[in-house]
């Protein structure tokens, strides 16, 4: 059984490794910078010796010969470095993410506003793009689909309790998903508890908030917190399709959700 245990965000920082490999980069362009300006000090040296042997009477002075080499060869020695520096832009590449996974994240997706009809079923919907939103932003990140996750949350057996419309009644019931990345079959476990504000976090993308819209008790997913508001995502339709909760508002209720994961196979 494959346990990958909680997943969120990981901030992506540099490691000491890539932080050395990047100081060594550097080294190498200055040393590169030396021998292109040593072998061109010794190319202009020669020239110039050949110019004046051949009765150059200019260049006989032999301080100015090797004051005009200097200055030639640190002058291409600069120039080479800045190209070489250019070509190679160390220590940029290295904190990039790879290019597969680049390419996933551009694939996979992500929530977006659905269509509860009259059915009484926000929670679900709000529920559905947290975990969705989860896997989406992991790493390694994973693609679940939001119609598939509505669709398993509503046929649990806890969705037809009386109290379904409460979030926390959902606390550490399991779907079955489909990573469309690895093509593989998970059980997630949902995980959710009461926070509050000084709890939220943007690096974590499972928020819930219920509160009293102007037509009764609703629950949405709340995408990021903004100017005091919460700015979240409904399961309206066309209709305000994205409300903005203040974070004070009186009734508010904020859940966190987490999930965990087993492999089915």
């Amino acid at each position: 059984m494959l346990n990958k245990g909680r997943i969120s965000i990981s901030p992506r920082t540099r490691s000491k490794a890539t932080v050395q490999a990047s100081r060594m980069a550097g080294h190498s362009y200055w040393r590169m910078a030396l021998i292109i300006t040593a072998c061109l000090s010794f190319l202009v040296v020669c020239v110039i010796n050949g110019l004046a042997g051949a009765g150059n009477t200019v260049l006989a002075n032999d301080n100015l010969r090797v004051m005009i080499a200097v200055t030639v060869s640190v002058i291409a020695g600069l120039l080479g470095l800045v190209w070489f520096r250019r070509r190679n832009k160390p220590g940029i590449e290295s904190t990039q993410q790879p290019d597969s996974e680049r390419t996933y994240r551009k694939a996979g997706e992500e929530a977006s506003i659905s269509a509860q009809g009259d059915s009484l079923t926000c929670v679900r919907h709000a529920l559905a793009k947290s975990v969705i939103m989860i896997a989406h932003n992991s790493i390694p990140q994973m693609d679940f689909k939001q119609a598939e996750a509505i669709s398993a949350i509503q046929n649990l057996d806890v969705a037809k309790h009386p109290n379904a419309e409460h979030v926390i009644t959902f606390n550490n019931q399991e779907i079955l998903m489909q990573d469309y990345i690895s093509q593989q079959l998970y059980f997630v476990n949902m995980q959710v508890r009461v926070c509050d504000i000084h709890d939220y976090s943007p690096d974590h993308h499972g928020y819930i908030l219920q509160y009293n819209a102007r037509e009764g008790p609703h629950a949405v997913y709340v995408q990021y917190q903004e100017s005091g508001n919460w700015v979240c995502l409904n399961s309206w339709g066309d209709y305000d399709p994205e409300p903005m909760v203040n974070v004070q508002q009186a009734g508010n209720a904020l859940f966190e959700v987490y999930i965990t994961l087993r492999s089915s196979s």
